[in-house]
């Protein structure tokens, strides 16, 4: 566990995700997502927001990447996912009642902090609406204009990439 304080003033506590979190993970990104996602219309919202009954991503997959955990005095703050073989940011959500308080700046700044220390050189995320503003004020590229389709609704989101080199 590493405690860390965001740029905004919050004491975090930082570990790895483990297989207990998948409960808590599920609620936190299904009220991120659904409060949060603000760019999205409410139909959108309730599709993205329904992967929150998906036993498989918190319990097999989230175990199985690199997921960092943040807590604060009112539980879990936020999560961040690095799927190393993929060199890919695959998830950064945080709890509605702490968003713009640094949470997901200091879980991307550790996640891409591991990057860097295994050697990976690049790395590319599918960011939303919302989450774009994050990785451009990271240092991020918007590489192309993408969407992703869950039962018939469009989801539009960017391609995105960062070098680690240099």
């Amino acid at each position: 566990m590493r405690e860390i304080m965001t740029s905004r003033g919050l004491l975090l506590n930082v570990r790895r995700y483990e297989p207990r979190d998948a409960l808590q993970a599920a609620m936190l990104f299904e009220q991120s997502v659904r409060l949060g996602a603000v760019s999205y219309d409410a139909d959108q919202r309730a599709i993205w927001a329904s992967a929150a009954g998906s036993r498989e991503l918190w319990q097999d997959m989230l175990p199985a990447l690199y997921t960092l955990v943040a807590e604060d005095g009112g539980g879990m703050a936020g999560f961040a996912a690095l799927d190393e073989a993929e060199c890919f940011v695959d998830m950064i959500y945080v709890r509605p009642d702490v968003m713009g308080q640094g949470v997901a700046h200091a879980l991307y700044g550790l996640i891409e902090q591991h990057a860097r220390e295994t050697g990976i050189v690049e790395l590319g995320a599918r960011a939303s609406r919302h989450g774009a503003p994050f990785f451009t004020r990271q240092g991020w590229r918007i590489m192309r204009e993408s969407s992703v389709c869950r039962e018939g609704v469009n989801l539009p989101c960017f391609e995105m990439r960062k070098s680690l080199e240099g």
